[in-house]
């Protein structure tokens, strides 16, 4: 464990914050770190509460502790996220997609959520367009 810990510190100290490999090398070493903590922590616990209640307890114990953790982490993940409105309304009437939609579908966060992705991304959205208008036109176009 001290060999990768000390790999991994120059690449975590030195972190610029535009390189998001060694951003993203940080965040899975200390992910790592928090999920083996948590492991220990829930290992020493149950160990605990073996001595003093008995296995069986300690394991309706451990399983409802999960299912509590896995129903909180499945309504976190499940949450829907906003978008600012305000910040986003001005970049729609900027952008020449946005500005052709009328003002319900503007209003529509699934709209806004793509506009967004066009916005940030706009040669994987033209070449994701061009590659649906080739399979389209080689569907209905194609001479038998």
């Amino acid at each position: 464990m001290l060999k990768y810990v000390t790999l991994l510190a120059p690449y975590l100290l030195k972190v610029p914050h535009r390189n998001p490999a060694k951003r993203l090398a940080g965040f899975a070493f200390v992910y790592g770190l928090m999920a083996l903590g948590a492991v220990f922590v829930f290992t020493g616990s149950f160990i605990w509460s073996v001595s003093h209640y008995g296995y069986e307890v300690s394991f309706i114990f451990a399983g409802l502790f999960l299912l509590g953790l896995s129903g909180l982490f499945w309504i976190i993940l499940n949450w829907p996220k906003r978008i600012k409105p305000a910040a986003f309304e001005n970049e729609l009437n900027n952008d020449p997609i946005g500005s052709l939609l009328p003002e319900s579908a503007k209003q529509d966060p699934i709209v806004q959520s793509l506009l967004k992705q066009v916005n940030e991304y706009p040669l994987v959205s033209s070449l994701a367009g061009v590659t649906v208008g080739i399979i389209l036109a080689k569907t209905f176009f194609e001479e038998s």
